[in-house]
């Protein structure tokens, strides 16, 4: 996501999360996800920068993702970069259906 710091605007990284707790039914896999990502509730008074999304992502179908498909016998640890071309993004209905599985 592309994120600009606006103290005006903005939303804190624990209001955000807030959102995420009133809108999941899925809440262990939030807690999850945020602990994979190094976030600690115990933390919150930290995180004070207010940002605001200066673009929503772009959303793509499963066939346009590249994807490692082989690894050789041996090979402990895999890292790759991919591009992918924003003109074969999703629109309208379909980002709409991906939206709704994840407000559902």
């Amino acid at each position: 996501m592309w994120l600009a710091v606006d103290d005006t605007r903005g939303q804190t990284l624990p209001s955000l999360i807030g959102e995420l707790d009133d809108q999941t039914s899925e809440t262990i896999a939030l807690e999850k996800g945020l602990l994979a990502a190094g976030y600690s509730r115990s933390d919150a008074a930290l995180y004070t920068s207010r940002f605001v999304v200066l673009e929503e992502p772009l959303w793509f179908g499963e066939a346009d993702l590249p994807r490692v498909r082989a690894v050789d016998p041996g090979v402990l640890e895999l890292r790759y970069v991919i591009q992918l071309d924003d003109a074969r993004a999703l629109t309208g209905e379909a980002v709409g259906e991906i939206v709704a599985v994840f407000n559902s």
